[in-house]
């Protein structure tokens, strides 16, 4: 596990990848069921959401996905998304040890009261899906 919390350092489309995996999860912390109030307003999903991109994304694609989806938080929400510092201080080990979301959950729609990452392979399903309809049609 490790090897996965060192980085993968994928770029485009990772942080929407992170999103997509994320995106029917709930949270216990989150007001209403508007998506934009979840992923804006959500300790827990905002927190697994910047996990996932830590373990996954490349920095650059972070940096990019945050910037975009602050300026979405603050047209819809009227808020801004907090500081990346909010993970800064979870540990490799430590988010080693979160709950992995997995498909199933995906599936269901679970809802969690902790901060989650998704697990590789939902992970790399989202990815995958995100990879193939960006490719043009002549490849």
């Amino acid at each position: 596990m490790a090897a996965a919390i060192a980085g993968e350092n994928l770029d485009a489309p990772c942080y929407e990848a992170c999103l997509m995996a994320l995106n029917p999860i709930k949270f216990s912390d989150s007001q209403g069921s508007i998506p934009e109030v979840k992923d804006c307003q959500s300790t827990f999903a905002i927190s697994s959401l910047y996990l996932c991109a830590r373990v996954y994304c490349s920095e650059q694609n972070r940096l990019e996905g945050l910037h975009e989806q602050n300026k979405t938080c603050q047209a819809k929400v009227r808020t801004a998304l907090p500081p990346w510092s909010v993970v800064a201080n979870y540990t490799d080990d430590e988010v080693s040890a979160l709950r992995r979301v997995e498909k199933l959950d995906w599936e269901n729609a679970t809802t969690f009261g902790e901060v989650v990452v998704p697990s590789a392979h939902l992970f790399h399903l989202a990815y995958d899906t995100l990879v193939c309809s960006y490719r043009p049609m002549w490849l």
